[in-house]
């Protein structure tokens, strides 16, 4: 999934979306809140989609080198 694939942002996820191409630290809360809302909270798999970028490719084989030995 891309960014542009989620829908119905909240608060923290646009945040984080603003500050991470920046290199910007995002502050939630001053606080540990007591339960999640649409103020605190940041789905997964939008953190992934951030942490992946668009060029990511997806796991699976790797090309290995046939002269290296890994002990």
């Amino acid at each position: 999934m891309q960014i542009e694939d989620f829908k119905d942002l909240t608060r923290a996820e646009k945040m984080l979306i603003e500050n991470c191409p920046n290199g910007l630290g995002t502050v939630i809360s001053e606080k540990r809140p007591e339960e999640g809302s649409p103020a605190n909270t940041i789905r997964a798999g939008l953190i992934r989609a951030l942490l992946l970028g668009t060029r990511a490719r997806p796991p699976g084989r790797r090309a290995v080198d046939p002269g290296r030995v890994d002990h």
